[in-house]
């Protein structure tokens, strides 16, 4: 018999998303409404390579996935959907 243990979570339950510095290993949470910086608020090391530093904030994969996040919270309360979008995690206790 094999048991498995897994963490079910919504995207309501998701509060925010944290980057960790590979420099520093500073931690940048960002709430919903924060988009990822360049370089690392803590040591200013850099975090995403821009061609042209006309801004500090970089339409990214990164950014994008942020931006999903939000867009399908929104979209998931509309009464036209038809289920909810569940993420599932291996339960840390047993990794």
């Amino acid at each position: 018999m094999t048991v498995e243990h897994r963490l079910v979570v919504g995207l309501q339950d998701i509060k925010a998303v944290t980057l960790v510095c590979k420099h520093c290993e500073g931690r940048y949470v960002m709430s919903k409404d924060i988009s990822i910086t360049v370089n690392c608020p803590i040591c200013g090391a850099t975090w995403l390579v821009v061609p042209t530093a006309v801004t500090r904030r970089v339409p990214s994969p990164f950014h994008d996935f942020v931006e999903a996040l939000n867009a399908l919270r929104i979209a998931q309360n509309h009464e036209d959907v038809g289920f909810r979008l569940l993420l599932e995690f291996d339960d840390p206790s047993s990794v």
